[in-house]
């Protein structure tokens, strides 16, 4: 992350300090730069870039994530203090057919927030439960 924040320094860009763990941010004149380096504690590395797929987003191609990367991290941004499963239901059942639903329930194993998402979804038909 240091190394990305100091390249952006070096072509005028100025950091800004950011009080979550899994975020930096920097300014590009006016316009806020967020550089999401560990979501849900979870790096972003080769092999995660590697699985994603360069898709044109308002004309500049980027690396979009898989929908299992995107569906794994977003069960294990659960916590005590933030878990409105409300507004990721209709995300998943939109998803469920590109998710590997049994990877997801193994990389998310060590949760209870996951596992009481993962079997929410079970009852609602809306994935099948036998590998939780």
């Amino acid at each position: 992350m240091e190394t990305a924040l100091d390249a952006l320094s070096a072509v005028g860009m100025r950091r800004h300090d950011s009080p979550e763990n899994w975020l930096a941010k920097a300014y590009d004149g006016e316009r806020l730069i967020d550089l999401i380096h560990t979501p849900s504690g979870r790096p972003v590395d080769g092999a995660l870039l590697g699985r994603a797929d360069p898709l044109s987003v308002e004309a500049v191609l980027m690396p979009v994530l898989t929908a299992t990367d995107l569906v794994v991290m977003r069960l294990l941004a659960f916590t005590e203090t933030s878990c409105d499963f409300g507004d990721f239901l209709h995300v998943c059942r939109a998803l469920r057919e590109q998710v590997d639903w049994p990877h997801v329930g193994k990389e998310t194993a060590g949760s209870p927030y996951a596992y009481a998402f993962l079997t929410l979804l079970a009852r609602l038909d809306v994935i099948e439960g036998g590998f939780l």
